[in-house]
């Protein structure tokens, strides 16, 4: 008798189980509560080159229908909202995750998703592969802070570094005697090469080694250094052991195969950027 107690104990305990993993938990117009919150995945980067080890993505699903890009707060390594990174659900509930965004230059696009749970961690896969998302929460402390500021003015516009990213958004890299700086703004990007680099001094920025790029909608730009370019970038602190970078620089550029562009003043130029090699 006491046996079949037991048994009838366990088979009340379960039932729900049973009953909630057989059954859709939400309707076809319904967001799957279980998804809502804050999701992030990180990713190694293999790359024989020297760049940044990790990579952060992360997702906020919203239970209004709304998904936020996430990133990390450059300077203290903490999961904050990346500004004006919305997007619209079409669908999340019955295994699969569809949602609508603006995608520059093209319009509106939809990425799709099969989703599942497994271990506490959130599974997304599509013919790209699978990505593993665990939960987490905004402010939480996921990667070491690093000093990462880089600005310039440009025609009298201030441009500054993304202080939310995928991490960092400002960086030196060096191969050899090769050295890369490199910046991502709102909408924007900026590299500068020095091919034969001896650490702290100054160098010209010569041909073909400066590149600014700007975006909005559908309209882009690209400003490269040719043979009329001027410009200089001074190092002024090189320190490999504690992997940090400053110094300073200033440029002017022109539209490539457009003799009649007017140079466009880069100035003010200032960075203190962890290095990679």
């Amino acid at each position: 008798m006491k046996n079949k107690n037991k048994i009838f104990l366990a088979l009340i305990f379960l039932l729900p189980l049973i009953l909630f993993n057989c059954s859709d938990p939400v309707s076809t117009d319904e967001i799957d509560p279980r998804l809502i919150g804050e999701w992030y995945f990180i990713y190694n980067n293999n790359s024989p080159n020297p760049y940044p080890e990790t990579s952060f993505t992360g997702i906020q699903i919203n239970s209004d229908k709304t998904i936020n890009s996430l990133g990390i707060e450059i300077n203290t390594g903490k999961v904050a909202e990346i500004k004006y990174s919305n997007k619209k659900i079409i669908k999340a509930n019955e295994g699969e995750l569809i949602w609508e965004y603006l995608l520059g230059g093209i319009g509106l696009s939809t990425i799709s998703y099969n989703y599942r749970f497994e271990n506490e961690k959130l599974i997304l896969s599509n013919e790209s592969g699978n990505l593993t998302y665990t939960k987490t929460k905004l402010g939480a402390q996921l990667i070491e802070p690093v000093t990462c500021n880089f600005s310039f003015e440009k025609d009298s516009i201030f441009y500054e570094n993304e202080k939310i990213s995928a991490y960092p958004s400002a960086y030196a890299s060096k191969i050899s005697n090769l050295f890369l700086l490199k910046a991502e703004m709102d909408h924007a990007f900026l590299n500068i090469w020095i091919d034969d680099f001896k650490g702290i001094g100054s160098y010209m920025i010569l041909h073909d080694k400066f590149e600014f790029g700007e975006f909005y909608s559908d309209v882009g730009i690209i400003l490269v250094s040719d043979s009329s370019s001027t410009g200089n970038i001074t190092i002024t602190q090189y320190d490999e052991v504690n992997r940090m970078c400053s110094g300073t620089f200033y440029f002017n550029a022109t539209m490539p195969d457009n003799p009649d562009s007017i140079a466009t003043v880069f100035k003010e130029g200032i960075f203190t950027v962890p290095i990679y090699n």
